[in-house]
């Protein structure tokens, strides 16, 4: 009777395993049917699940992703799931997507193709816009991302206008201009993105212009970030927004202006952490539009200067601040809807436009520029991107050289030289010519010969427009490089 009993337990836990093994197994068979397992262009795994009437695109890191599978099964075996059960499938899951998933290009918020463009406003719906009009659809095609740190955009009214816009921002007549050609490059630009400048004092609404513009865009629970401390933090920035905002700067350090310069046009992140485990890394390309913003003139690089547009904000009157605050709390999103449409209204003109415009001095940002130019007809503003960004121009250079140490230091040389009825030529070998600069420098100079003379040759163009002529390139002679600075004759200006 004792072996009998013995028996029958063995034959009942022989029974559980083999059900709960053919569970586990019409489970697996669950979700490979109600999932669609993908790659993204980097080959890291992808996941299409069906919440509710939303398809969502879900990488195998998203902590959604494992919150729906408990999900599902509680739903079918009503009963909260062992946690090895959820990573088991969410491992086999995974595995499939890495050895089988087929590859696709991704996309966070915007993904232009040829004459189209399409806009993800989440909950299961996004923007088509083409040269022909704009309509709200099914989000279905793309591979859009979703990410923690996106907010469903509103639904676009049509019958708006973008003069809606204008008492939200602090700003000029022509900066306001300015920063409707920025949001419609941003949306339309394949090739290249302008980044964005907010300067300004104390009480000037630096944050809350940056997260107006920003909402107008690519919405987040978390608009602005703080500066990223390396490449791998700001891999994760764009690999999570579409725009990346960076608040409250006072320096940019070279390596992130050198960062910031490829996000611009599409250069890789070298050395990025490939954010799916922490031991992997890969080069990660992005454009992505950026908006920075600060108190102090923070840009010393020229080369990140001639990327971006400048845009200086003015403290708001005590008097009218209650009021600014108001609207944009409070009218700014019941009006959204219509200033988003009307930003798509503007899109269909610059696609259907953008081929044929040009400028005289086309900038190094061509495709964002022709996209800013194509929309001066539904505008109204036949030739003012031009005009704009040539005045920014002067602006930035002016800010630019303002603040730079070094151009100060040969200002005050050649005020030195007028002031003593010297000749207006500062010529001689790099260290004579850092020697001479540091006598009269208020601040220190760049320590290194290379760095000095890097910096002073990237200040060749601004001299020039101040009257200052150096060669394109420093003379060889048998006695060493030379380097030669003249102040011109106005009639040779």
């Amino acid at each position: 009777m004792h072996n009998d009993i013995i028996k029958n337990e063995e034959t009942q836990e022989k029974s559980k395993r083999q059900k709960s093994k053919e569970a586990k197994q019409g489970l697996l068979s669950t979700f490979l049917d109600s999932c669609n397992l993908w790659q993204n262009e980097q080959g890291e795994p992808f996941c299409d699940i069906r919440f509710g009437k939303e398809t969502r695109s879900l990488a195998f890191k998203s902590s959604f992703l494992r919150a729906w599978i408990t999900h599902v099964i509680y739903e079918q075996e009503h009963m909260v799931p062992e946690k090895e059960i959820v990573n088991g499938i969410h491992d086999l899951l995974e595995a499939k997507a890495r050895l089988y998933g087929t590859r696709y290009s991704t996309f966070t918020r915007v993904c232009r193709r040829k004459n189209e463009l399409f806009v993800d406003l989440g909950q299961n719906k996004m923007v088509r816009i083409d040269q022909n009009g704009w309509n709200v659809e099914v989000r279905e095609g793309i591979k859009f991302i979703e990410s923690g740190n996106m907010l469903p955009q509103v639904l676009p009214a049509r019958g708006g206008s973008i003069s809606l816009l204008r008492k939200y921002l602090n700003v000029s007549d022509d900066d306001f201009k300015t920063l409707v050609f920025w949001i419609v490059g941003s949306y339309a630009s394949q090739d290249s993105q302008a980044i964005l400048i907010l300067n300004g004092p104390m009480d000037s609404g630096k944050s809350t212009t940056t997260e107006v513009i920003r909402s107008l865009i690519d919405p987040a629970p978390r608009p602005t970030d703080s500066p990223p401390k390396d490449e791998g933090d700001i891999a994760a920035l764009a690999k999570n927004n579409f725009v990346l905002a960076l608040d409250n700067l006072t320096f940019i350090p070279p390596w992130l202006s050198d960062t910031l310069c490829r996000i611009s046009t599409g250069g890789g992140i070298g050395k990025a952490r490939k954010l799916y485990t922490d031991n992997e890394s890969a080069s990660f390309k992005a454009i992505r539009p950026v908006i920075l913003n600060g108190i102090p003139q923070f840009v010393e690089k020229s080369d990140l200067m001639s990327r971006c547009l400048l845009v200086p904000l003015q403290s708001v009157d005590v008097s009218k601040r209650a009021e600014w605050f108001h609207n944009i709390t409070n009218v700014f999103p019941q009006e959204k809807n219509l200033i988003l449409g009307a930003i798509f209204d503007i899109l269909v003109h610059a696609l259907r436009n953008e081929a044929d415009s040009s400028m005289k001095d086309m900038p190094r940002l061509i495709s964002f520029s022709k996209c800013c130019i194509g929309s001066e007809e539904a505008l109204g503003w036949k030739g003012e991107f031009e005009r704009l960004w040539n005045a920014n121009s002067v602006l930035k250079s002016d800010e630019f050289i303002a603040t730079n140490q070094l151009a100060q230091a040969i200002f005050s040389y050649f005020e030195d030289c007028r002031e003593h009825n010297k000749a207006l030529v500062l010529r001689g070998k790099l260290t004579e010519i850092k020697a001479q600069l540091i006598m009269v420098a208020a601040t220190e100079l760049p320590k290194s010969d290379k760095d000095f003379a890097n910096k002073l040759m990237a200040l060749r163009n601004d001299l020039l427009k101040r009257g200052i002529y150096m060669p394109p390139k420093p003379g060889r002679t048998k006695h060493g490089t030379l380097y030669e600075l003249t102040v011109m004759e106005k009639d040779k200006l």
